[in-house]
Parts: structure tokens; C-alpha cells; sequence
């Protein structure tokens, strides 16, 4: 939205020239102007009228603004020179407010041609757009069928020709849990692979619990913002994951000013457990207490709004998954965290030392082992296993919610998949080659793009609008691939674009499916938009270098997306 002096002028220079106007919502209030004659408010100010002109608007609400917008501007016939100079004239007008860095392609799948670019061929950070790329190649390579399998593996069986080998209560031999670097596994999920330690009377294991991953990993690629990486989006992907490798808890106190106290919330696993009651909740709050050790240092403040940005929270991170968080928070009393866990590995360990000990299980030694034991010829028996949902799901919770952890490990899956020696570590920079090489392989090639990550969290990733289309081309081209377009986010109707405020009303609502990505000075939107005249189109629109001032107060900035996209579905039938 326009700050109000510019909306203002702008209104009354488009009233007067009888151009087309643009249906954002203050140009959308000018034809209020014209139809209730209220051009003499201008001499009272602009700040009085646009006020006034908006609460008019928002009485008589926006769809009926809109039909009339159409009924009385729109002429009946648009050629491709039109829209591209009414969309130049957007886009100039974006950067000059915004000032912000644009690029913009746009393909129509009627007439099967670009009909407006505009800085098309530069580099921008893709952000969370960067899934795209990552759904496209994961899903090539891994296949629609694909699932993630969590086993529990022993060198002895558990039965035996329908009986228990297990005799006073003791498993002589080794256990393997390996994990698979599946990012959906959850708390209860593990609980459930280890049940059957507890069904076979199992109390005391005398060998050794091995404990590792198929998929072994460095944490994090180049280009993470370090102050990312305590927050549950920003959580590593290690090839072990539970509960998306975040803990949650709050921090309380009673009176400003007061020491605050943290206490860590019921994870999946202990809020499934109290509902079966097989454990009090002090056997439980004891249990998974050990999971993530959190030192806290924190006050809360009565502050003015001039002197609460002062007030700030530092979180610090140590080894073992341990904690420090300190610093005010201005204005409540209580304040629900999500932490990050650093290191994946000894979160597997706890969990699993927890969940043994809630069995009543005691054990010698558990241990993450230097050298796989997949290839051990003694851990032959499988005891137990979990397989996840299939990849289309998980690629619904990657696209719609944009999930960062799901994107990596399904990228550094695929890649170890692709991998000449399985023992080799799937790291950052083999998976980012991956990705590069099978897109190329794919006819789809940009020799100068960047990617190092398959969750667009990196800073580093480059990627231009025109490559990001033929992306979108490619996918739109290939029956098989349908599902990575359908299973984007609807606009005012699901995922991320579900609770976007211009994307929840006519002519936007339900047009739209597109990934969004959004990181600090960043704001890009790319898919499909279902047009009332010109059917449908393919789309990027990138902008970055976006001020934090109007990334916090979207009121006071141009939305290019939204802007963009309503003169889109409501233009005319395009000419030659």
C-alpha cells in the first residue's frame, strides 16, 4: 500500500488521463472518487480524503469495487504492448517506493510465448523458490513410491519358530537403530520401533546399542545466517531427525523484572504417553528432561515502544544441545520459544537412552560407531521398522508449508542415492552438484547459477527468473511432474499464501498457485496464475534488496506481487 500523500496524487493523475487503472486497493478507491464526486475533497487534504475514500471502500467492500473497476476502465480488447508498458510502469514504480532490485518473467500458456520481462537474466536470492528445483530433482531421482524406512536391527532374532528367544529377561547380543535421515519421523514414531525390545520381556541388553544413520552429514552449507541456526526453521540436517530436531518451551515470570523461569514443553512422544497412562507425568517430565539443557538469564520489561527495541534476547549454543539464553523482552510476562537442536546425533541418543528407561530396559553401552555396522555380518535380524509417508506427502508439507529440514534431507537423500561408494558422506557441496548436474541433465541449464543447499536458506544461491521459468516450463510440460505445481500453495486458500491478506479476496483468491520465498530483503513468488481472460500464465517475480522497514510494515509498502498479479487476472484478452 502507498504512504498516503503518493496514493493520493497518484489517484488523482489516473482519474484525470482516463488511463487503465491498476487493481491494487488504492487505485481501487479512485473509482470511488469519480462515482461519488468527491473530487472537492482534495482541497481538505489528502490525508483526510484517502481516509475517508477507504472507509467508503471498505463499506461497500472490495468485490463490488472491483466489478465496477471492470465494468467502467477495462476496455475490451488489450494488446501485449499495453500490459507490458502498464507492467513496466508498475515495476518502475515498486523499485522507486520499495527501493528494491526486481526481475520478473512471464510466460503464457496459450500463446506460448513471454509476455513481459523484466531484468530477467540477473541474479537474484531465490529463497524458499529454491524448493522448486529441489522438488523437481528429488522427485526424479528418488521416484513417487519412495519412503524413508527407520529399523531396528539385533544379532540375535527376538522369535524364534513363533516363540521368544529371550530367556530371564536378558537379549545377549548387539542392537543397531539406524536411522535413514527421514525429516518426518517423529518422538512416538521411535517409542513405537523400540516397543518390541519391551513386548519380548526384555530388562537388560548385555551387548552393545549401536546407533547411526544411513545417510551421514555435515549440518549446515555454506551461506546460513549464524543467527538462524538456534530457530526450529533453521534446524541441521544430519541424517538424524526427530521431531523436525526441535524442542519447544516457554519462559515466564510472574512480575516484570523478575528472574524468568523456562520449562520445556510435552514433545509428541510424552503428550502420547500421558494419554495412554502407562507413565505418570513425573516419570515423564524426568524422562525426556535431559533432551535439551537450557540456562536462562532473562527479565521482562514494562518499556515504551521508543525504548522496546532495546530490549532484546541472546541465545548462545554450547555442545550436548546446551543453552544459554539471556537478555529483557518488553511488554508480557510469558514467551513461547522453539529451539533448534545443533547436534542431532546426541538428541538420538537421549531419546533413545529415555525411552529404554521408561521400559525399565538397562543396557552396557550405547554409542554412535566410527565405522558403519550397516555391512556387519553379525546385525542381520530386522527386529523392527518404520516407513514414512510417501514422498508426495512430504513434498506437500516442503511446498505448502516450506520446510527447510524436509528439503535438505530429501535433497542429500537423493544425492547419496547417486552416490559410487554408499560409506562416502553426503555433504552440502555433493548434494549441491547434484542438484546442478541432474538439472542439466534435465536440458535445464544455467552454467552461472548458484546453489548450495536444497531449502534456499542460503544466502549464497543465486538463481535468475528466466531459469526459475524453464523450471516451472519444464514441470508444467511433464505429466508425471503435475503434482509439484498442484501441491503449491493456493492463494487465500492454503499454505503459505492462505493468510495473505491481499491474496484472501476477488480477484486473487483461489487464482493463484506459487511458491513463496521470503528471508530478510527478500520477497519472490513463482507458479501459476489462472487469468479471467488469457488463461493461464507461468511466473516469477523476485525482489530483493527489500528494506526491513517495509518487510515489518507492509501497509506502508508496494506489494509487486500483489499489484502485478491483479492487473494479470483481470486484463482484457490479449491482442497481437
Amino acid at each position: 500500500m502507498f504512504c498516503s500523500h503518493y496514493a493520493g496524487a497518484s489517484l488523482y493523475r489516473g482519474i484525470m488521463k482516463n488511463t487503465l487503472l491498476l487493481l491494487n486497493r488504492d487505485y481501487v478507491y479512485a473509482i470511488i472518487f469519480q462515482t461519488l464526486g468527491l473530487f472537492s475533497l482534495f482541497s481538505i487534504g489528502i490525508n483526510q480524503t484517502y481516509a475517508a475514500t477507504k472507509a467508503i471502500v471498505l463499506q461497500a467492500g472490495v468485490k463490488q469495487a472491483h466489478q465496477h473497476t471492470d465494468k467502467q476502465t477495462l476496455p475490451p480488447k488489450f494488446s501485449q504492448n499495453e500490459l507490458t508498458s502498464k507492467l513496466e510502469h508498475i515495476v518502475s514504480r515498486v523499485k522507486q517506493h520499495n527501493r528494491s532490485n526486481v526481475g520478473v518473467a512471464i510466460w503464457s500458456l496459450d500463446l506460448q510465448t513471454i509476455i513481459y520481462q523484466h531484468q530477467s537474466h540477473q541474479f537474484f536470492q531465490p529463497a524458499s523458490v529454491q524448493k522448486i528445483l529441489t522438488a523437481l530433482v528429488t522427485q526424479e531421482t528418488l521416484g513417487k513410491d519412495f519412503r524413508y524406512t527407520t529399523s531396528l536391527l539385533g544379532s540375535k532374532p527376538l522369535v524364534d519358530d513363533n516363540h521368544l528367544t529371550v530367556k530371564n529377561g536378558i537379549y545377549d547380543g548387539d542392537l543397531l537403530v539406524q536411522f535413514s535421515g527421514d525429516p518426518s519421523l517423529t518422538s512416538k514414531d521411535l517409542y513405537q520401533l523400540l516397543l518390541p525390545i519391551q513386548q519380548a520381556g526384555i530388562q537388560k541388553i548385555l551387548g552393545n546399542i549401536y546407533v547411526e544413520t544411513t545417510i551421514p552429514s555435515d549440518a549446515y552449507p555454506p551461506g546460513w545466517v549464524w543467527d538462524d541456526l538456534g530457530i526450529c526453521y533453521g534446524a541441521p540436517s544430519t541424517g538424524f531427525a526427530i521431531d523436525k530436531n526441535c524442542i519447544k518451551g516457554r519462559v515466564s515470570a510472574k512480575q516484570y523484572g523478575q528472574p524468568a523461569i523456562y520449562n520445556q514443553s510435552s514433545g509428541p512422544l510424552e503428550s502420547w504417553l500421558k494419554q495412554t497412562s502407562q507413565y505418570n507425568e513425573e516419570q515423564l517430565s524426568q524422562s525426556f528432561s535431559n533432551l535439551l539443557k537450557l540456562d536462562t538469564d532473562v527479565h521482562f520489561e514494562k518499556s515504551s515502544k521508543r525504548h522496546a527495541k532495546h530490549c532484546r534476547l541472546s541465545l548462545h549454543t554450547n555442545d550436548n544441545n546446551h543453552y544459554k539464553l539471556s537478555g529483557c523482552y518488553p511488554n508480557r510476562l510469558s514467551l513461547p520459544l522453539s529451539f533448534a537442536i545443533q547436534q542431532p546425533d546426541k538428541l538420538a541418543l537421549n531419546y533413545i537412552d529415555s525411552i529404554l528407561s521408561l521400559m525399565g530396559v538397562s543396557y552396557q553401552n550405547i554409542t554412535i560407531p566410527h565405522t558403519s555396522m550397516r555391512n556387519s555380518k553379525s546385525l542381520i535380524h530386522t527386529l523392527h521398522r518404520h516407513d514414512s509417508v510417501e514422498i508426495k506427502k512430504l513434498l506437500d508439507e516442503l511446498l505448502l508449508d516450506s520446510d527447510n529440514l524436509i528439503a535438505d534431507s530429501l535433497l542429500k537423500t537423493a544425492t547419496n542415492t547417486s552416490m559410487v561408494s554408499s560409506d562416502s558422506e553426503s555433504r552440502f557441496n555433493h548434494a549441491s552438484d547434484f542438484l546442478k548436474t541432474s538439472l542439466s541433465q534435465l536440458d535445464l541449464q544455467d552454467e552461472l547459477m548458484h546453489v548450495e543447499d536444497g531449502s534456499g536458506l542460503s544466502r549464497y544461491n543465486l538463481l535468475s527468473p528466466n531459469y526459475v521459468l524453464a523450471v516451472l516450463k519444464y514441470i508444467q510440460q511433464q505429466t508425471d511432474l503435475s503434482n509439484i505445481i498442484s501441491q503449491m500453495p493456493v492463494s487465500g486458500v492454503s499454505g503459505t499464501l492462505r493468510y495473505k491478506a491481499t491474496m484472501q479476496r476477488p480477484p486473487l483468491k483461489g487464482m493463484v498457485q506459487a511458491k513463496t520465498g521470503s528471508m530478510l530483503g527478500v520477497s519472490n513468488l513463482a507458479g501459476k496464475v489462472t487469468t479471467q481472460h488469457n488463461g493461464e500464465l507461468l511466473f516469477v517475480i523476485f525482489e530483493n534488496g527489500l528494506s526491513p522497514h517495509f518487510q515489518n510494515n507492509t501497509t506502508e509498502a508496494m506489494d509487486l506481487p500483489t499489484i502485478m498479479l491483479e492487473l494479470l487476472v483481470t486484463s482484457p484478452k490479449l491482442t497481437d
